[in-house]
């Protein structure tokens, strides 16, 4: 897991995975897409309605071909979400941009919400070198971390 801060008021929290995750991936038509990591960003890049939201995953896949997904999901402060928790709990370890923890015991297939409405699009990464032709799927509904 590591942070950054940007000149834009952008906050990125990012977790890489150095093997297969359990869970990780998904089919989209024919093709197979495995998790390589996922950040959030603080606010959302997303916006729905003109509003954004405090917090929006981006979950990167790597297909077969070499393409690449994003499942994109917002997320509000309600109630907690023990994945997003345990993340938030090893924040502690990290004091300054670049600095580095190690997350155990985490399940990214438990952090997408259970509706399965999206937006889909064509579009590119958001950070460079901005590689086009990334197929985007945001979630409609957000998921939720405590306020705590």
């Amino acid at each position: 897991m590591r942070f950054e801060e940007t000149d834009l008021e952008l906050r990125t929290l990012e977790t890489n995975f150095e093997a297969e995750v359990e869970g990780g991936g998904f089919k989209l038509g024919k093709k197979k897409f495995e998790l390589l990591q996922f950040h959030f960003h603080n606010p959302s890049e997303h916006m729905v309605g003109g509003e954004r939201t405090p917090l929006e995953a981006h979950f990167v896949h790597l297909g077969e071909d070499g393409s690449l997904a994003v499942l994109a999901v917002f997320v509000v402060p309600r109630r907690p979400n023990r994945e997003i928790d345990r993340l938030i709990g090893e924040l502690d370890e990290i004091e300054m941009p670049g600095d580095t923890a190690e997350v155990y015991e985490f399940d990214p297939s438990e952090l997408p919400p259970r509706s399965r409405r999206t937006f889909r699009y064509k579009g590119s990464t958001t950070t460079p070198p901005c590689v086009a032709d990334v197929r985007w799927i945001a979630f409609a509904e957000p998921i939720t971390f405590s306020e705590d």
